[in-house]
């Protein structure tokens, strides 16, 4: 891949295609990953950033109707809508982020084996410990 990803110019945003692969997405059995600012309140012409909080999620969109799951990586930020994270090296980055997917995974699985009625046959996955 190529970085920084351009929303505006990177066919595979605005086509439905797969980030990594290219590989055509359809509407079920999709996951996302959702960053940027969101702001509770704005009235016209004022520009206010009270209230703006940073929006990192992830989330799972299944093959059944009412099927998914997800949850927010980051709450309570500071009325600026931005959030750092900081890491001594490449790994414990690495660690945060594989935790974050793993957890979204667990809750996949956990939904796909209610969703098939506490069938055994799904295995979850094993927590990963956090940086």
């Amino acid at each position: 891949m190529k970085y920084p990803i351009s929303f505006k110019h990177n066919i595979k945003m605005t086509t439905n295609r797969c980030t990594v692969c290219s590989k055509f997405i359809g509407i079920f059995d999709v996951v996302f990953l959702s960053v940027g600012a969101t702001q509770d309140y704005a009235s016209k012409d004022i520009v206010d950033l009270s209230g703006t909080s940073v929006l990192f999620d992830l989330s799972w969109e299944g093959t059944a109707t009412h099927q998914g799951c997800g949850y927010n990586v980051v709450a309570d930020t500071e009325d600026d809508g931005q959030c750092t994270f900081q890491f001594c090296s490449t790994v414990c980055l690495r660690r945060f982020l594989n935790s974050c997917v793993d957890e979204l995974e667990n809750k996949i699985h956990a939904q796909k084996n209610k969703d098939i009625g506490g069938g055994t046959h799904i295995r979850p996955l094993s927590n990963t410990k956090n940086p």
